[in-house]
């Protein structure tokens, strides 16, 4: 084992201002496996996400905008939990920051006086992959009831693999006033570490007081906006709003572009209008 050492921290880059942290450097932990496992197969989400190869019509985009809120809810239902699932991108590009292109990265533990639910522990096993555990936000009750995320990323070299993956273990987060608790697993794919969007399928439950329901889907998440597979007529589109947001402006992508859609009606990529 190495002995730790102490160095700048990193920013996080999806802050409104870069964010300097403490971060101590060297293994968290006793090197656990020789071998780095295998990162879950997320082909399925790449190429879902990929081409859509609808043409919207106003009939179609009539559809899509009304039917938004819906499509969307699900999206929301997770909401507090996607937020971590970013931060722990942020993280890796961070400790991707801290490897620079001279020397293999190391683990570190991120530890800064008030910042302890925003930080995540990650190790550098010796196989050459890295685990991320974070305390979950909880319901203003005691950390160890909180719950937890763990997760794992491949190194190779000074590159961090873009799939990540994990589990999710009663980890509980609050929706304004309600309390919410999650179980269950992820898989998120950041190809450039969330420079290009991050692709996430969350599959699961979310309990809501005595109330429990499944959590089962996948999005795309880019530019603040939640992105969803729609499949009309055996033509899929892209529908993209901010999750919990209603009545507001849609954004549909097919296969000549983005659409900016409101209930009056859409406008393509190259000023085309659709009205409905």
């Amino acid at each position: 084992m190495f002995k730790p050492g102490i160095r700048r921290g990193f920013a996080a880059r999806h802050a409104p201002a870069a964010l300097a942290l403490w971060a101590t450097l060297g293994l968290a932990g006793c090197p656990s496996a020789d071998e780095a496992p295998t990162p879950p197969d997320v082909s399925d989400l790449i190429a879902a996400y990929a081409s859509p190869d609808g043409v919207l019509t106003a009939e179609v985009a009539a559809t899509l905008v009304r039917e938004a809120d819906t499509r969307l809810a699900t999206v929301a239902d997770a909401a507090s939990l996607v937020a971590v699932l970013v931060g722990a991108v942020d993280a890796l590009v961070g400790l991707e920051a801290l490897g620079g292109s001279e020397r293999p990265l190391t683990a570190a533990v991120t530890s800064a006086p008030g910042l302890a639910q925003r930080s995540w522990a990650i190790s550098l096993e010796s196989g050459g992959w890295l685990e991320l555990q974070r305390r979950c936000p909880g319901w203003g009750d005691v950390r160890d009831a909180r719950g937890q995320l763990n997760l794992r990323a491949v190194v190779d070299g000074n590159t961090v693999n873009p799939v990540i993956w994990g589990e999710v273990e009663a980890c509980r987060a609050l929706l304004g006033d309600e309390q919410r608790r999650y179980d269950g697993t992820v898989r998120l794919h950041a190809p450039g570490l969330g420079r290009e969007g991050i692709l996430l399928a969350i599959a699961g439950t979310l309990k809501v007081g005595d109330a429990e329901r499944s959590l089962d889907f996948d999005a795309r998440y880019a530019d603040g906006l939640f992105y969803l597979r729609q499949v009309i007529d055996g033509r899929s589109f892209l529908l993209g709003a901010v999750a919990g947001q209603t009545g507001g402006e849609v954004r549909v992508v097919d296969a000549g572009g983005t659409w900016r859609c409101d209930v009056a009606g859409c406008e393509g990529p190259m000023g085309e209008v659709l009205r409905f």
